[in-house]
């Protein structure tokens, strides 16, 4: 049974933090669940400082009454942005424990917008439904724009992320991005010229499927003509 629950109302549930508070309000209910499990799990978490390097500081963050893994967290303390070796953001699209541990450590108390995938909150999601498995399709099944936008962001953020760490890694990933970028502006142009070819072939198509009727006509009208006079010259 499909329903639009996921886009309307505010779920109960307590309120521990500014970021669960600010989530119920941002995201639909099967992405906040998701995201509460990651909120929970920042008491238990211990962050240390291990290594600055610029504006770039290196974190320690794991459970302290766990002997388990370690995860190290780089936050960029100018742009505000931090990634993290689970990686759970650029598969997910939603912040790890390991990051919001590092975020509440700063005192950074709210989602950054940057870290919002639109295609996740409940006001992008309006027009979803969900099926009887509890998945997200779109109503009108139309690939939407922002969800490509929301994919590529979250590759671009990894690779921007990784790449400000240092000064040399700095220099070659804006080679390599400022090279990319005139590949797709390319690409993006032969597109255009293919998609105007196309639809000139069509256009051009529609025009001689229309001479062609206006032709088929005439020689009908013709035949008849021709065959009305024969009728008379035979009678």
């Amino acid at each position: 049974m499909m329903d639009f629950k996921s886009t309307e109302g505010i779920p109960m549930m307590r309120m521990t933090s500014p970021y669960e508070k600010q989530a119920v309000k941002l995201y639909t209910h099967g992405v906040l669940r998701k995201f509460v499990e990651k909120i929970q799990k920042i008491p238990h978490m211990v962050v240390e400082s291990i290594e600055v390097e610029g504006p770039n500081t290196t974190y320690r963050v794991y459970k302290y009454d766990a002997n388990r893994l370690q995860y190290k967290v780089v936050f960029n303390e100018s742009e505000i942005i931090a990634i993290c070796t689970c990686c759970l953001y650029e598969h997910d699209g939603i912040l790890c424990a390991h990051v919001l541990k590092v975020f509440y450590y700063k005192n950074i108390m709210l989602i950054l917008e940057h870290y919002i995938m639109r295609r996740w909150t409940k006001e992008e999601n309006k027009g979803m439904v969900s099926d009887d498995d509890g998945v997200q399709i779109k109503a009108n099944n139309k690939e939407s724009q922002i969800a490509r936008y929301d994919d590529l962001s979250r590759v671009a953020f990894k690779v921007v992320s990784k790449g400000s760490v240092s000064e040399r890694l700095w220099e070659f990933t804006k080679n390599i991005i400022m090279e990319c970028n005139k590949k797709v502006e390319r690409k993006r142009l032969e597109y255009e010229k293919e998609a105007t070819y196309s639809n000139q072939v069509w256009i051009t198509m529609q025009e001689v499927k229309g001479e062609a009727i206006y032709l088929r006509t005439r020689l009908e009208f013709f035949v008849q003509a021709q065959w009305s006079t024969l009728k008379l010259i035979i009678s």
